[in-house]
């Protein structure tokens, strides 16, 4: 092996991207599947996919526009703490001083 071969070292360059399905982030995809899931629950199947595909096209402006920690910033401070969007490794939004 010669280590100046350049495809000798390989430097992993989307370390920290999110997961994807398919072409979306997860996120966005989430937005897709709950629109697939309400629309057939509901049998009104073509509305609720383009309502689902609009939010994943707004949620992937936003991330755009604000950066990808935005989403979850907002689901931190906006969001109850007993929901499924629960940080498990950060204290609850409403405790503002932290002793200790």
């Amino acid at each position: 092996m010669n280590t100046g071969d350049k495809d000798f070292y390989f430097i992993p360059s989307h370390l920290d991207d999110q997961a994807k399905i398919l072409i979306w982030d997860m996120d966005e995809a989430m937005g897709i599947l709950g629109g697939l899931s309400v629309g057939i629950i509901t049998k009104q199947l073509i509305i609720f996919i383009l309502l689902g595909f609009f939010l994943a096209y707004v949620i992937a402006k936003t991330k755009a526009a604000r950066g990808r920690g935005f989403l979850p910033a907002i689901c931190y401070w906006y969001l109850p703490h007993n929901t499924l969007f629960r940080f498990k490794r950060f204290p609850p939004s409403y405790i503002r001083d932290i002793v200790g």
